[in-house]
């Protein structure tokens, strides 16, 4: 913004006195009001600047505007700078006219001299840059469902969206991210947050922290390319930057939860003759072993006989405590109950049952995708949460997330949580995940292979189909107790 005669440079003048001016000076004093050429009079009240300075003809519309723009105080400081100029002259004219000419037209060249000048920008290219991209979060930080597709903080509430279900359900973002920024700020003195953060933990716990931090990056890209210019958004933009991402992450799980809540019911069928049908919408208080339905899928494989011996009494006794069900007893949903149950084997049918297969597919790749009874995707219809992130490959982590969200849907509780009664939500997720991991395992290699055929008709032992395996980094070094999310908070 360029200067102009009105900026405090121009307004330390000194005071003089107007009483030697036998001139009637004390219409100057009044705030002029500027007109154009052809609304221009004069009245005995006002002297505006046309009268002080006749023969001027650069009253245009748009000086008008600025000189009308211009405060009571500045004005009067211009008063002060005519009267001291006329009180200067050695001889007052009979009529100012021709030294206010002079006096008006020196002004009025200084004014558009100064106008021109552009301010000048002392900031680097970098940090031109970083300044706008914090400008514009600082913006959008507040939407926390942002629509314009394309934008930064759309693409970074996206993948924060996607990370729960490709990477796991029990990330403490908030955590995460904020010890991966001291950790980038360690070297500024002015940041105390690495002190705050650190300094009475370990240097594993700092390796566990770094490391976990970069692997969260590969799964935020926007924000990874970004890293170094966010971090330095100050304290407050950052804690609200972070939030805004855990919450997005905390939202697609909680949606995957309430629409998995609905969708088993379907999957269970009618109820048999006699029982009452669960509820798709409400409270969960009838489900987990409450009912036989959600109970006979609840119950552990390895006891599943026992269950359909007498499920009433079986139901009984796990609510009092006689039979436990934990997380290391993987329940019926998870086997393919036409292969006959081996004790001795009990990968046999694990994880290939056509129940946690179709509420993968209502969830990853659609609603319709999931009545399919051929492999493959459906290729018409609503971009799907597969198809929207350029997921193109089944993942052991995405499948080990599923069964988790299944196994909650069974259950009573009506939140996502880590724990129900004795069975660890978490150690379940982390058994499932690490089975299926194990690339040298070949049942674990043949698994993933049946998953990829059915959901998107690839063959990943010859290589057809598969394309691209986007954001399924796995976020490893995690500790168990520390990406357990305060459920409280």
């Amino acid at each position: 913004m360029g200067l102009g005669i009105f900026q405090s440079s121009y307004l330390a003048l000194p005071e003089c006195d107007p009483s030697p001016s036998p001139l009637p000076l004390l219409p100057l004093l009044h705030r002029p009001q500027h007109r154009t050429a052809t609304q221009r009079t004069h009245t005995p009240a006002t002297l505006t600047r046309s009268d002080a300075c006749p023969g001027h003809s650069r009253t245009s519309s748009t000086q008008a505007t600025r000189y009308s723009s211009v405060s009571e105080s500045s004005q009067a400081s211009m008063d002060r700078r005519i009267l001291s100029h006329l009180s200067s002259l050695d001889e007052v004219p009979e009529t100012p006219n021709v030294a206010m000419d002079a006096f008006c037209d020196d002004v009025e060249d200084n004014q558009l001299v100064e106008e021109e000048e552009e301010e000048v920008d002392m900031r680097t290219d970098d940090e031109i840059f970083r300044d706008a991209l914090l400008r514009e979060l600082k913006r959008d930080i507040s939407y926390t469902h942002p629509k314009e597709r394309g934008s930064l903080i759309n693409e970074i509430a996206k993948s924060a969206r996607f990370i729960p279900r490709v990477s796991g359900p029990f990330m403490n973002l908030y955590n995460i991210m904020m010890d991966g920024i001291a950790l980038l700020n360690r070297d500024d003195p002015n940041d105390t947050s690495y002190i705050l953060r650190f300094g009475k933990k370990s240097a594993m716990d700092r390796t566990i922290a770094a490391q976990t931090f970069e692997d969260l990056m590969d799964l935020l890209p926007a924000v990874n390319i970004n890293i170094r210019y966010i971090s330095q958004g100050g304290n407050d933009f950052l804690n609200k930057f972070c939030r805004f991402i855990s919450f997005n992450y905390r939202a697609a799980r909680q949606e995957d939860t309430n629409k998995l809540k609905e969708y088993v019911v379907v999957l269970l069928g009618p109820p048999p003759a006699g029982v009452k049908p669960l509820k798709m919408k409400g409270s969960k208080s009838e489900r987990g072993f409450n009912h036989v339905q959600s109970a006979h899928m609840l119950c552990p494989r390895i006891l599943l006989p026992l269950f359909d011996t007498n499920p009433k009494r079986f139901m009984e006794m796990v609510k009092n405590g006689k039979v436990l069900i934990t997380a290391d007893a993987f329940p019926t949903f998870m086997y393919d109950e036409q292969e006959d149950f081996d004790e001795k084997n009990i990968q046999k049918g694990f994880c290939r049952s056509q129940f946690l297969l179709k509420a993968y597919r209502n969830r990853f790749t659609g609603p319709r995708s999931s009545e399919k009874e051929t492999p493959g995707l459906i290729g018409s219809g609503k971009k799907s949460i597969a198809e929207d992130n350029n997921m193109h490959k089944v993942t052991p982590d995405s499948v080990a997330y599923i069964a988790t969200q299944t196994c909650m849907a069974l259950g009573t509780l009506e939140q996502f949580g880590p724990e129900e009664g004795k069975f660890s939500y978490v150690e379940f997720f982390h058994m499932i995940r690490a089975l299926l991991s194990d690339e040298e395992d070949p049942w674990a290699v043949e698994t993933m292979q049946w998953w990829n055929q059915w959901v998107f008709g690839i063959n990943t032992e010859n290589g057809t189909g598969a394309t691209q395996d986007a954001n399924a980094q796995d976020v490893t070094m995690i500790k168990s107790m520390a990406e357990i999310e305060d459920w409280g908070s």
